[in-house]
């Protein structure tokens, strides 16, 4: 018991300190409901092609791994952005997270034009899988609609970077 009420009172106490739980909730809601309504939609998108036949359903999940596995890759790049813009908003030098942002930007709209070369391959990639060819073809169908749509997940990640690394300063 006494353990607990120690325990208590440091969430307390942290809570309200500068860049305290409270910051860090204030940053993070946003993005975890911008995840979360990903997530719903995707579940929503899956529910759906379960009622249209068993070969979408059955497509959908190697399509959204393999774009999954092609869009991360570029994510990972753009991500590191975050980490330049906090450093500079921390050394209060506003002109390089302006050029930082923009860059990450640049960069997302240059990796999803990379993706539509991802997409084009599609067929071959999914050929190499063995599936039957119903499912081979919907596949390939739903992998060019997710990379063709990669590039906003990018430009999101990008902006997410700087709510990030701007943290509760903001310009």
């Amino acid at each position: 018991m006494i353990f607990c009420t120690k325990v208590m009172e440091k969430l307390r106490l942290r809570w309200h300190e500068p860049n305290g739980y409270a910051d860090v909730l204030r940053v993070s809601l946003p993005l975890a409901a911008s995840l979360a309504s990903t997530t719903l939609m995707q579940f929503t998108d899956r529910l759906f092609l379960s009622h249209y036949s068993v070969e979408a359903i059955a497509a959908a999940v190697p399509a959204a791994s393999a774009n999954l596995v092609a869009l991360l890759a570029f994510m990972g790049i753009v991500a590191y952005s975050g980490v330049f813009i906090a450093q500079f908003t921390g050394a209060g030098l506003k002109r390089r997270v302006g050029a930082t942002l923009w860059q990450a930007i640049y960069l997302s709209l240059a990796s999803g034009a990379a993706l539509q070369f991802a997409a084009a391959g599609g067929e071959a990639l999914f050929e190499l899988a063995g599936h039957d060819p119903e499912v081979r073809r919907q596949e390939v169908i739903y992998f060019k609609i997710l990379t063709g749509g990669g590039v906003w997940a990018l430009l999101s990640a990008s902006l997410s970077c700087f709510f990030l690394g701007a943290g509760k300063r903001g310009f």
